[in-house]
C-alpha cells in the first residue's frame, strides 16, 4: 500500500512514534518470517516494474523466477531471513531477563548475515548524525 501511495504522491516520516509493534518468538512474524519476505519481495518487484513501465506478474511466477535464480543468491536470502528472525529474538531477550542470551543471539545474527548487520550500524549512525546536525545539512547525508 505504503510503495504504491509513494507512486502518486510524497511521503515522510514522522519524528513521534504513532504506533508500538510487540514482538515474541510465537508472534505470527516470527514464524511466518520466510513466507512474509517473499511477500515483500514480491510487492517491491511488482513496485519496480510498474515504475519500468513493465506489466506486474502473478505471485506463484514471481516464486517460479525466484527459484530460478542462482543457487548462491537463494541461499543468501535464506541467511537473510534467518539472521532478521535472530536479530528479532534477541531484541525480545536482551529486554527481559535473558540479556546474555540476546546479545549472543545478536552476535549470531551478525555473523549469519554482515550485510544486514552493516545496514543497519549505517542507519543508526545517520539517526545519530542527522539529530546534531542543522537542518540545513541533512538532506546532503548520503541514503538519505
Amino acid at each position: 500500500m505504503f510503495l504504491r501511495m509513494g507512486e502518486v504522491t510524497r511521503l515522510a516520516n514522522l519524528n513521534e512514534v504513532l504506533y508500538m509493534q510487540r514482538l515474541h518468538s510465537a508472534s505470527m512474524c516470527a514464524r511466518d518470517l520466510t513466507k512474509i519476505q517473499k511477500h515483500y519481495a514480491y510487492v517491491c518487484d511488482a513496485a519496480r516494474r510498474r515504475a519500468e513501465g513493465q506489466p506486474e506478474i502473478a505471485f506463484d511466477e514471481f516464486l517460479i523466477e525466484q527459484r530460478a535464480r542462482p543457487f548462491w543468491q537463494r541461499a543468501a536470502e535464506v541467511m537473510d531471513v534467518h539472521a532478521l528472525g535472530q536479530y528479532r529474538r534477541a531484541l525480545g531477550e536482551v529486554l527481559t531477563s535473558h540479556r546474555f542470551r540476546g546479545y549472543a543471539r545478536l552476535s549470531w545474527a551478525a555473523m549469519c548475515s554482515p550485510r544486514l548487520t552493516f545496514q543497519r550500524i549505517a542507519r543508526a549512525i545517520r539517526k545519530v548524525i542527522k539529530r546534531r546536525l542543522p537542518a540545513e545539512h541533512v538532506n546532503t547525508l548520503p541514503g538519505t
